[in-house]
């Protein structure tokens, strides 16, 4: 054997074929399945195709459990876990160092879920799948946790350690964990099952991850125990990072009943999309991404019903900073025709600050279905931004909108300071057809300003009417641009801005009129104001064509100051003029007040009695209808213009 070895050698001595035979035999090696001995016999399992009977581990009632010290797998070579039908779970640990997965992981047992943990990490390369018949856990916690209380280490192997018969049910990391990264490969279970994920730090890269009607779930997490991945856990726990890149997907395909949980400390994510699509009626599905910190860029959240279905929640949790760059957040129905038309889903988005750039949150109804809500809530600042330009690029952008017989949507928004600047940067509630805009509500603690084109409109371009905005914040600054509730064909809407402090437009305007040829009346403007409130080269407007002008009221603190060639405007050209109201709130010398109080025991002349069976007493709080307005409640106004509801 050695002299013919010898013979090939000689007669081989090309340096090509040596480092194929290198490269093939060290991958060979590497390519190996080999038990621990831990739990069953010391076995290292031959061939490519490797049989992981349950004679190689032990079973506890309904669990199968296995450990092996090396296991990796190389293209062409398959592992396959079997064992009884009447097993549940299998619980497999890697005690022995890192795996590598170029093959395929298969189970036999019907039903039957796999959990494969090794605290060294896992490498998943491009020509890794699955084939289990049941949910699959990868993870590199250093134990698990069982429903009775027992729990099994992943990294010991210690004989006498016991085995549970109760299922899995979280995961324990008490030391800094390895890293999973899927890399080129696609990985997806059966319908309904789980895929999960949890490592200190994950990384996907030009992979899909699918779990069709199912529960796909990502946590990375540095240290905490004991780690459910879908319920929430304490603050105290230490979050790793997870990365996505490369036109990598997370997708739960479209039978609905979805959810995709992502929970990392940072979650950054480019080129790449998450879809959480449904066309099953009376299912939804969800996007849920708790993280402290997030990055998007060239990225797709989208939710689409395409059909009956309601559309799936996308709820985005950031504890600090979001930014999103030249990405998209888009729930959707995209069918017309009514037997097949479900609604949007909502959008909730909740960060410290958030930073949009050429971005857009969209929610949108082609059919008559309903659009979703969009809800913001940003602890500090809002920023939205368009600083690309050009074609093919879209600026940022928050809207709600209707194509069809379906009302738009809502769009809400809470922060401290809200900023959008650069042309055609918008929060926008609009109607193309019979379907009705939806309301802008903005509750800002500071200051809302918008410079360079950007605008803020609820408005109508068919038959469907246009939406209202309302404002509360303490600062309004307008600088070239505009906020409307424009209607073509319908009535315009209505703008109540309530702003505590100073409104300043420059170059702007704030307008609820009828364009072109409508019949329709003009909108209503209600705009408060306890201090300044000025006007540069800008115009107020509520203006219509055949239709009646709207009604403006505005109300000052120190009176309303118009500059340069600004105007205010509520007319009609065919119909009949509206009506503008300027009210000043006079300044009050409170050292005028009196110091003397009503006495009340003059006021009060019986005390409740006794209640009795025939003499019942009452205390009621009634309305207050003979008080005076507090100088910034512009509410009790309201009913002067026109009927309309604001």
């Amino acid at each position: 054997m050695i002299r013919h070895f010898i013979q090939v050698i000689k007669k081989y001595r090309s340096r090509a074929f040596w480092a194929t035979f290198i490269s093939i035999s060290c991958n060979h090696l590497s390519a190996e399945v080999i038990t621990d001995g831990s739990v069953g016999a010391q076995v290292s399992l031959q061939g490519t195709d490797y049989d992981i009977s349950a004679d190689l581990g032990l079973q506890q009632g309904s669990n199968l459990f296995h450990s092996f010290d090396t296991f990796n797998l190389q293209n062409n070579e398959t592992a396959t876990f079997s064992g009884s039908e009447n097993i549940k779970n299998i619980v497999a640990r890697i005690t022995g160092g890192q795996s590598t997965i170029n093959g395929l992981i298969r189970t036999t047992i019907p039903e039957a879920d796999l959990y494969l943990a090794n605290t060294q990490g896992f490498v998943f390369e491009n020509n890794a799948r699955l084939d289990v018949l049941g949910s699959f856990y990868l993870t590199t916690a250093s134990s698990v946790f069982f429903a009775d209380g027992q729990v099994l280490s992943t990294r010991q192997t210690n004989k006498n350690q016991s085995f549970s018969s109760a299922p899995p049910a979280a995961f324990g990391f008490l030391d800094t964990p390895h890293s999973i990264e899927i890399s080129g490969t696609q990985l997806d279970t059966l319908k309904g099952k789980t895929l999960s994920l949890s490592a200190g730090d994950i990384v996907i890269k030009n992979s899909r991850l699918k779990a069709t009607a199912g529960h796909l779930d990502l946590l990375s997490i540095r240290h905490g125990s004991p780690v459910n991945p879908i319920v929430p856990f304490q603050e105290t726990f230490e979050l790793g990072s997870l990365t996505m890149s490369n036109n990598s997907t997370l997708d739960i395909g479209r039978d609905g009943d979805g959810i995709i949980f992502i929970r990392a400390g940072d979650f950054t994510v480019e080129n790449s999309s998450i879809f959480v699509n449904t066309s099953i009626i009376g299912q939804n599905s969800l996007l849920f991404i708790n993280t402290n910190n997030l990055l998007l860029n060239n990225v797709n959240l989208d939710s689409r019903t395409y059909g009956a279905g309601q559309g799936g929640l996308i709820i985005v949790q950031v504890k600090q900073d979001a930014t999103l760059i030249d990405s998209n957040i888009l729930t959707t129905g995209t069918q017309k025709e009514p037997e097949i038309t479900g609604d949007a889903g909502d959008i909730r988005f909740i960060a410290e600050n958030l930073t949009l750039l050429n971005t857009s949150i969209t929610t949108k109804t082609y059919g008559i279905g309903m659009g979703g809500d969009i809800s913001i809530f940003v602890r500090k600042n809002l920023y939205m931004a368009s600083p690309k330009v050009g074609l093919g690029i879209s600026p940022s952008v928050i809207q709600a909108s209707t194509e069809d017989g379906g009302d738009a949507g809502r769009i809400y928004i809470e922060a401290r300071n809200l900023t959008l600047t650069g042309e055609n940067t918008a929060i926008d509630n609009n109607s193309t057809d019979i379907g009705n805009g939806g309301s802008i509500q903005l509750h800002i603690a500071d200051v809302l300003a918008l410079s360079d084109s950007a605008f803020i409109s609820a408005d109508s371009t068919s038959r469907g009417n246009a939406g209202s905005i309302s404002l509360n914040s303490s600062g309004l600054f307008l600088q070239d641009s505009t906020i409307s509730t424009a209607a073509s064909e319908s009535d315009g809407g209505n703008i109540v801005l309530n702003v505590r402090s100073r409104l300043n437009l420059t170059n702007s305007a704030i307008s609820a009129n009828i364009n072109g040829d409508g019949l329709g009346n003009g909108g209503n403007l209600a705009i408060g104001n306890a201090c300044t409130f000025q006007l540069q080269d800008s115009e107020l407007s509520a203006n219509a064509r055949f239709g009646n002008g709207g009604s403006i009221l505005a109300i000052s603190g120190a009176g309303l100051d118009l500059m340069g060639n600004s105007k205010i405007d509520a007319s009609s050209e065919f119909g009949t003029d509206g009506s503008v109201q300027i009210e000043e709130i006079p300044s009050i010398d409170r050292t005028t007040l009196s110091i003397q109080f009503l006495d009340a025991s003059m006021k009060i002349k019986q005390r409740c009695i006794t209640r009795t069976d025939d003499n019942v007493s009452h205390f009621s709080v009634k309305q207050k209808t003979d008080l005076p307005n507090v100088p910034d409640d512009f509410q009790s106004y309201i009913p002067l213009l026109y009927n309309k509801s604001l």
